[in-house]
């Protein structure tokens, strides 16, 4: 009888249990040797062995892939099957992405925003600007891997490597932010880490100009800009009154 190639029955000087079933372990992963009474019981099992080869060869899947796959099949045809897979696998990749990925994707949706008038050419350029700071410091590192802690660490980045004053770090973190709600809302990722995190206060001091503070501030000004200052240091005016 011929038999799948690696699936053997033989016979043993065994007292009780002669007929030797061998399935070597390249076919189902382990090796597999069960002994028998009779050549029939034998013969039985090794049909039951060669049917689930052939099985897997028509349909190289394995059995929990069917049983997964069988819980559903009353629900969606095999094209429909197909159409979910591939959006699953194509989401399944995405939510690999870094930073970058995430960012990208969301830049897209304010070009189109721009191109519809929605938004303005500045608030893009700095979108993209500060979308571009994010991506540079977290590199490589999964989007859906980061944490707050990793958000703190890139707010000490723009604090003490950038040089960013709080109100630069706020208008870089609001960016952050929206990449990642913009990627929640498309199914990409779970969580915002960047929501809640205590940003840097800002904290300044007004007052007014001593005289050699206005003369330094005149010294390194252009022509327009000396007459605002000249303008509003004498009339006592505020900026908005000047423009006014």
């Amino acid at each position: 009888m011929n038999y799948v190639q690696g699936i053997t029955l033989s016979k043993t000087e065994h007292a009780t249990k002669p007929y030797l079933v061998n399935v070597a372990a390249s076919i189902f992963g382990k090796q597999i040797r069960r002994r028998f009474k009779t050549k029939n019981q034998a013969l039985a099992v090794v049909q039951q062995y060669e049917n689930k080869v052939r099985e897997n060869e028509r349909v190289p899947l394995s059995r929990e892939v069917h049983m997964v796959v069988q819980n559903y099949q009353a629900d969606f045809t095999a094209e429909e099957f197909r159409e979910i897979l591939e959006d699953a696998r194509v989401r399944y990749k995405d939510v690999k992405g870094t930073i970058k990925d995430m960012g990208d994707r969301y830049l897209t949706s304010k070009k189109r925003a721009l191109d519809l008038g929605a938004v303005t050419p500045k608030f893009y350029n700095h979108s993209k600007t500060r979308a571009n700071h994010a991506a540079e410091f977290f590199g490589n590192k999964a989007a859906r891997d980061i944490s707050q802690v990793d958000i703190e660490d890139y707010i000490i980045w723009m604090r003490n490597d950038k040089k960013y004053m709080p109100r630069t770090i706020k208008n870089h973190m609001s960016v952050l932010s929206a990449i990642f709600n913009h990627n929640i809302n498309a199914g990409l990722l779970s969580r915002n880490p960047a929501k809640g995190i205590t940003l840097p206060k800002k904290k300044t001091d007004v007052g007014i100009l001593r005289p050699d503070e206005l003369q330094k501030l005149i010294d390194n000004s252009d022509h327009y800009y000396q007459a605002f200052v000249m303008l509003g240091a004498f009339g006592g005016l505020r900026s908005s009154e000047i423009h006014w």
